[in-house]
């Protein structure tokens, strides 16, 4: 194999490859140089990365290198200017010129196998969907779900068609709860009954979504345990997960008869002090007045923080709950816009936040259970 290619392109198509590059030390990247195009390839038990670059190739060929070697060295390369990658014997050279010339040689490895992406059933489903609104929905949920959780349904985001025909995606870690959804008519039944996905596999469609694709192709096989998404010279093969997702729309509260608009960006700055000052629960206490809210937090010995901000609209009496301050830092940070709804019923009882300002067609939520705080 003998080619020359863009740094930029070499530098975005290795970047790609990081959600299947877990443990880099074990890792590698296949790279196929065919007539006018070099494709990377990384792959692990879940996920699989393709991303396709033009190239000037000068010998075809196959190579597998390791990958943190390779992906160490690809950042240091200058941008601006040209790549050569060759094999030379039993190592695959790297050469660049851009001022001084730098080579590198890593070595590869000969018994790697090659996998083309895998095709899916013929009852698999397709849709094409805005990247735009897709990005939102998945910020808007993928903060509350974790990599390792001692319920299941913690560690997967759920896909799946509303009812009203609304194309939904939920997480929860059992003491939070974040739903974002967008209006799109969901084609076939395979979303009906939804599906389950890792957080690498969400991180990996966000960052799909990040780049500068107007549409993401998602296809969905049959048996709903294969999804494919693919936007231009970019895609990923994703073993879906065989959680089963429980009832989450049972703990939406369904009545909450206060309500009070407040200001995003104030709050969030009001959490991160205030939080200065709580103990390893993390407790953040809110005090709701006509026209104030109040921040407070503490620990056993003297330590205590508080701060209060100007409220405006709120439709109920002096109440006090106390939230997990983090999880409510989480919901501030990645939410849009000035104003974020938040609703609520009895101290006991779920408090949700709407944020106001969302892009057209998507509707978001976000619930947190209270804590007890003791005295």
């Amino acid at each position: 194999m003998k080619i020359l290619i863009e740094a930029k392109a070499l530098k975005l198509s290795v970047s790609r490859l990081q959600g299947a590059l877990v443990d880099k030390s074990f890792a590698q990247i296949g790279l196929l140089a065919t007539n006018k195009n070099l494709c990377f390839f990384a792959a692990d038990r879940v996920l699989a990365i393709y991303s396709t670059s033009e190239c000037d190739s000068l010998q075809e060929g196959r190579v597998f290198v390791p990958a943190k070697i390779f992906t160490d060295v690809v950042r240091e390369v200058p941008q601006g200017g040209k790549v050569s990658l060759e094999e030379d014997g039993a190592f695959l050279k790297l050469s660049v010129k851009e001022g001084s010339t730098f080579t590198m040689k890593t070595p590869t490895t000969k018994d790697a196998h090659w996998q083309d992406l895998p095709s899916l059933d013929d009852k698999c489903e397709q849709m094409v969907l805005p990247t735009h609104l897709l990005s939102y929905m998945l910020s808007q949920t993928v903060f509350c779900i974790t990599e390792e959780s001692p319920r299941a349904y913690g560690t997967v985001g759920f896909l799946h068609k509303l009812k009203s025909g609304q194309l939904c995606l939920v997480g929860t870690d059992g003491f939070r709860l974040s739903q974002s959804s967008m209006n799109f008519d969901v084609p076939g039944e395979s979303l009906s009954k939804g599906i389950c996905l890792s957080k690498r596999a969400l991180s990996e469609l966000l960052r799909m979504c990040n780049e500068d694709a107007e549409e993401i192709t998602i296809s969905v096989s049959g048996d709903r345990t294969r999804l494919i998404a693919e936007t231009k010279n970019y895609q990923a093969y994703i073993l879906l997960s065989a959680v089963k997702y429980p009832r989450y729309q049972s703990v939406l509260p369904k009545k909450q008869e206060y309500s009070a608009p407040v200001p995003r960006v104030v709050l969030q700055g009001a959490i991160k002090r205030v939080l200065l000052a709580s103990d390893k629960t993390g407790a953040l206490q809110i005090n709701l007045q006509k026209e104030a809210m109040i921040l407070s937090s503490k620990t056993l010995g003297s330590t205590e923080g508080r701060e209060k901000i100007t409220l405006s609209g709120y439709n109920g009496s002096n109440r006090s709950l106390a939230v997990k301050g983090k999880f409510l830092a989480d919901i501030f940070s990645n939410t849009a816009g000035e104003t974020v709804q938040m609703s609520f019923g009895t101290e006991d009882e779920p408090v949700s936040f709407y944020p106001q300002d969302e892009p057209e067609g998507c509707l978001s939520k976000h619930i947190l259970v209270p804590i007890k705080e003791t005295e």
